[in-house]
C-alpha cells in the first residue's frame, strides 16, 4: 500500500516523464524514416563513376617504359573527381605503389559493377598502356592490353585480352558508358611488337585485323586514341599523352553552347587537336559510336534546351562530309553540327566528287546526339513478307448467316518505306482458302435451320504506315531492328460461298464489300540477314453485305510475316 501511495504521490512527474519518453521516441522514429527515405532516394540517384588505369613500368624489357601513362590516368581521374565534374565514385589503379596486373584490372572492374546499378549511371572507364597483337591459338591473331606483368611468352595468362575488356565493359548496366583507350596496336608508338611477331605479321597478305566500321553497342561509346594502324603518342612539351592532353582540353569545350560538354564534343575537339598537332600522324577514332542517345555530360549542365539536336561522326573519314538540311547548307560534319529537331531532309555529299551519299527525311529529337555513320548505311526501301493471318467476323448476323468460322489466310506484302517523307506505302493480297462449315438461316416460320457450305474468301489492302523505333529491343548499330508499325487504309473482301442445301430462294454465291483498316503490330529486321519478321493485329470496318444490312461489318484479324527487303 505504501508504495502504491508513493507513486500516485509521483505520478504527474511520472506522467509527464512519461510523455516526454514517448515525444521524443515518435520523433526519433520519424527522422529514421525520414533517413532511411532519404536513403532510399540516394539509392535510385543515377550516379557517375570513373575508372582509370596507367601502366608505365613493366616488369620484362622487351615492353620500355611509358613517361606519362600513369600521369594521363591520374589527370582524367582528378578532372572527374574535381569540382567540374564532381563524379560520385570512383578508382584509380596505377603501378605507382604495387604493379597492374590481368586480375587487378579485372577486380577493378568487378568493384566497379557493384557500385554502377542503375542503368542511367554515367561510367566513363581510361586505359593508358602498351597495346600489342599476339597468337590466341589456333593460328588466329588478337590484341591484348600490356599489364606490369606481363611476359611475352605467355601473353593469355598474363596481359588483359582486348576483347574480354571490352566484354567487362559491356556488362556493365550503364546505357551511358564511355571506354577511352590511350593506346594502339600499330608497333610504333604506345605499342609494342615482339620480333616473332613481327616476322610472322610481315607474312600475311592481308592486314591482321580491319577497322570495324559498326562495332557498336547500345547506349555506349568507345574511343581510341588513334586509328587502328597508326600510332598513339606521348610528348615531352605536353607532359601526357597527346590525345589524352587535348581530351582533358576538350572537356571545357562547350561546342553548341548549353551550358555542358558531351564526351562527343569533347572528343570532336581532341581529335582535331591531335591531328592537327602530330602532323597527321595520330588520327583519334571511334570504334563505337552513340546512336541518337540523350549526351553522356563530362562537364557542366545543361542551362537550355534548344530546339535542336547534334549531328556528329567520331571517325575522320566521315568528318569532311558536307550536310544540308531541307535543302540548307549547313558545311562539314568536322566540328559537328547543330540541328533543327522535327522530320527535315538529310542530304549529304563527298565534298571531292559531289557525289550524294545519303537524301532521305530522318527524325531528330531535341536535345539529342546522332552519329553521322547510321545514315550512311544503304538504304533498302523495298520489302516483300509472306505470312498467316485469322479472320472473324464479330457481327451477329453476318457469323451466322455467311461466314461463321475462322478464316485462316496466307497473306503476301510489299511495302516500300518513307515513300512519302517517313511515311511506307503498303499494298497486300490475302487468300483464304476454301472450308467447309455450317451456318444457320432463319425460315419464314422463325425456326433456325443449318446447311453446309463451301467459303472461299479473297482480301485486297492499300495503305500507309509510320514506324517508330523501341531502343529497348534494339542493337543500336541497327543490326537488330525492332519498331513499333501502325497503319490505316482502305480494304477490300470478295466472298465466295457454294451452299451443299438449298438454304434460299436464290443463292448470292458472289459477295464483295469494302471499307477501312486500321493496323498496329512489331516489326524485327535482322540488317546483316536481310530478314524481316512481324505480327500484327488490325480491325476492318466495312460495308454490311448481309441481307439484314445495318451497322458495318466489324473483322478482327491477326497476322504473322516473314520476308526480306532489297
Amino acid at each position: 500500500m505504501v508504495k502504491v501511495t508513493r507513486l500516485a504521490r509521483e505520478s504527474p512527474v511520472s506522467y509527464l516523464r512519461f510523455f516526454l519518453i514517448v515525444t521524443l521516441s515518435l520523433l526519433n522514429c520519424h527522422s529514421l524514416v525520414f533517413a532511411a527515405d532519404s536513403a532510399v532516394v540516394e539509392g535510385l540517384r543515377p550516379k557517375k563513376f570513373v575508372l582509370s588505369i596507367g601502366v608505365g613500368s613493366f616488369r620484362d624489357p622487351v615492353w620500355h617504359p611509358l613517361r606519362f601513362a600513369r600521369k594521363d590516368a591520374e589527370d582524367i581521374y582528378e578532372y572527374f573527381k574535381g569540382p567540374n565534374s564532381k563524379f560520385d565514385g570512383g578508382e584509380l589503379l596505377t603501378d605507382k605503389t604495387s604493379p597492374v596486373s590481368q586480375l587487378s584490372i579485372t577486380r577493378a572492374f568487378e568493384r566497379l559493377e557493384q557500385d554502377n546499378r542503375n542503368d542511367e549511371d554515367v561510367v566513363v572507364v581510361y586505359v593508358s598502356t602498351h597495346g600489342t597483337v599476339a597468337y590466341k591459338g589456333e593460328g588466329k591473331v588478337g590484341r591484348y592490353i600490356i599489364t606490369s606483368e606481363t611476359d611475352p611468352k605467355n601473353m593469355k595468362a598474363t596481359a588483359l585480352d582486348y576483347d574480354r575488356l571490352i566484354e567487362m565493359f559491356q556488362g556493365l548496366k550503364s546505357r551511358k558508358k564511355v571506354l577511352i583507350l590511350a593506346f594502339c596496336h600499330s608497333g610504333v608508338g604506345k605499342s609494342i611488337l615482339t620480333p616473332e611477331m613481327k616476322r610472322a605479321l610481315a607474312q600475311l597478305k592481308s592486314p591482321y585485323f580491319e577497322e570495324p566500321i559498326q562495332e557498336r553497342s547500345e547506349g555506349s561509346i568507345i574511343l581510341t586514341a588513334s586509328g587502328w594502324r597508326e600510332p598513339a603518342l606521348e610528348d615531352e612539351r605536353l607532359q601526357n599523352d597527346v590525345y589524352t592532353h587535348f581530351l582533358i582540353e576538350g572537356f571545357a569545350k562547350d561546342r553548341n553552347e548549353d551550358g555542358a560538354v558531351s564526351i562527343t564534343e569533347a572528343h570532336a575537339y581532341a581529335s582535331q587537336a591531335t591531328f592537327s598537332y602530330t602532323n597527321g600522324r595520330q588520327r583519334p577514332s571511334a570504334i563505337m559510336e552513340l546512336l541518337g542517345s540523350d549526351p553522356v555530360i563530362v562537364s557542366g549542365k545543361v542551362q537550355k534546351r534548344e530546339k535542336t539536336a547534334s549531328l556528329f561522326s567520331l571517325m575522320d573519314r566521315f568528318s569532311k562530309l558536307s550536310v544540308a538540311i531541307n535543302g540548307k547548307d549547313y558545311g562539314a560534319i568536322e566540328k559537328g553540327l547543330v540541328v533543327p529537331e522535327g522530320d527535315v531532309r538529310l542530304t549529304i555529299r563527298d565534298p571531292e566528287n559531289q557525289k550524294v551519299v545519303t537524301d532521305r527525311v530522318v527524325n531528330f529529337q531535341a536535345g539529342r546526339e546522332y552519329s553521322v555513320a547510321q545514315y550512311l548505311l544503304p538504304r533498302l526501301p523495298h520489302s516483300v513478307m509472306l505470312g498467316a493471318s485469322v479472320q472473324q467476323f464479330i457481327n451477329g448476323d453476318v457469323a451466322r448467316s455467311y461466314a461463321p468460322t475462322a478464316a485462316r489466310g496466307l497473306n503476301m506484302r510489299y511495302t516500300y518505306q518513307e515513300a512519302f517523307a517517313l511515311n511506307d506505302v503498303s499494298a497486300e493480297i490475302i487468300y483464304y482458302p476454301e472450308l467447309k462449315e455450317q451456318f444457320e438461316v432463319k425460315k419464314s416460320d422463325g425456326v433456325l435451320a443449318k446447311f453446309s457450305q463451301n467459303r472461299t474468301m479473297l482480301g485486297l489492302r492499300l495503305e500507309g504506315a509510320r514506324r517508330f523505333a523501341l531502343p529497348a529491343l534494339t542493337v543500336s548499330d541497327r543490326s537488330v531492328r525492332t519498331e513499333v508499325r501502325s497503319s490505316f487504309g482502305f480494304s477490300n473482301l470478295t466472298l465466295f460461298r457454294d451452299p451443299e442445301e438449298k438454304a434460299f430462294d436464290a443463292v448470292q454465291k458472289y459477295t464483295s464489300t469494302g471499307g477501312l483498316s486500321s493496323a498496329v503490330g512489331i516489326e524485327s529486321t535482322w540488317a546483316y540477314h536481310l530478314l524481316r519478321v512481324g505480327a500484327e493485329i488490325r480491325v476492318d470496318a466495312m460495308r454490311n453485305f448481309s441481307s439484314q444490312g445495318g451497322a458495318a461489318l466489324v473483322a478482327p484479324h491477326v497476322g504473322f510475316y516473314v520476308g526480306s527487303f532489297w
